[in-house]
């Protein structure tokens, strides 16, 4: 249970890492472009998408935290259960 919660988090990540990459590649591109009004349109549709993308990974993180919590209490009460039965 916790490697699937630490591989989603690391793939999460991962993810972001690209969008921040591309977001950078973009940036350096601005001075190579003829046509910048079109490319500042661009990249100002890309920065609105990718706050959307970083709020809704951000409710991901939240729900795995909530889950890691109840995950934290089920192994404690168990572990007081086989103390109790030894």
């Amino acid at each position: 249970m916790w490697t699937d919660i630490l591989t989603t988090s690391v793939i999460i990540g991962f993810i972001g890492l690209l969008f921040r990459f591309h977001q950078s590649k973009l940036v350096r591109l601005e001075d190579k472009k003829m046509d910048t009004a079109v490319f500042k349109e661009a990249q100002k549709s890309i920065n609105e998408n990718l706050k959307k993308g970083e709020k809704k990974f951000d409710q991901v993180f939240e729900v795995m935290r909530q889950h890691g919590e109840t995950l934290a209490r089920i192994d404690e009460r168990t572990l007081a259960l086989v103390e109790k039965k030894k």
